[in-house]
């Protein structure tokens, strides 16, 4: 259940396979439960936090090198899923609190992007019958705005609430001994390299020039898709009540 190198094979197969709403939930909350739970149960062990931690870094730079390789929108989001559960495994095996503190807040400042992107897909489907990037970027309004809105939050930039869990996992890390410091310059290097995937999405959809209202009865989750896509916006002054909330 964790998406974890070499062990992720299957998660491509389940972004094709599954129908969208429940991929919805299956990232929104059973893919972050069980990572938390493997995460903090390495932890307690030096050596298998070491291990994990290594592994997870190998998965996130493959998830974020294959994903810049992807056509296809569903199996662009399910390398970048893998490659956001190596930072949420990295920060939760660390033994740094301020990077466990994080990790689990990027649980959420994930879950809330990828959930609209793979909402998206849904809306391709329905509309233009592919989840092809090509074909998608036909899509205009609400959807557009979506997508773009989704890539800026799974890159970690301002006001996005993933920027705040992207940092300090990474403060976390650099503050620590020198194996996780070297991690630490690794998993920086990762978000850079994830920037490929993420402005592919963006160039894709700023140069279509589709315009697709919305149908009420056809679209009828749109409305919510824009105002749960706002989410990591608007969570993102709150990260400090957000953490204090899951950690008591």
């Amino acid at each position: 259940e964790v998406a974890l190198f070499p062990m992720y094979i299957w998660l491509p197969g389940l972004y094709v396979s599954m129908p969208p709403l429940l991929l919805a939930v299956e990232v929104s909350s059973i893919l972050p439960a069980t990572t938390y739970i493997v995460g903090t149960i390495a932890s307690g062990s030096p050596l298998a936090s070491l291990s994990l931690s290594t592994l997870a870094m190998a998965g996130s730079l493959i998830g974020s090198l294959a994903a810049m390789n992807q056509r296809d929108l569903r199996m662009l989001l399910a390398y970048s899923t893998l490659s956001h559960t190596g930072y949420i495994l990295l920060g939760l095996s660390s033994g740094s609190k301020i990077a466990w503190s994080y990790a689990i807040l990027h649980m959420v400042a994930h879950a809330l992007p990828k959930a609209s992107l793979i909402m998206v897909g849904l809306a391709a489907l329905n509309r233009v019958g592919s989840s092809m990037i090509g074909d998608i970027s036909k899509l205009g309004g609400v959807f557009k705005f979506v997508t773009i809105s989704g890539a800026l939050a799974l890159l970690g930039l301002p006001p996005y609430l993933s920027f705040w869990s992207e940092m300090f996992i990474f403060a976390g890390l650099i503050t620590s001994s020198t194996y996780w410091r070297f991690l630490g310059v690794l998993y920086f290097l990762v978000i850079l390299v994830s920037t490929g995937y993420s402005f592919k999405l963006i160039y894709a959809f700023s140069q279509g020039a589709g315009s697709t209202p919305l149908t009420p009865g056809r679209d009828f989750y749109g409305a919510l898709l824009l105002l749960y896509s706002l989410l990591p916006i608007a969570l993102s002054p709150l990260q400090s009540n957000i953490l204090a909330y899951f950690l008591g």
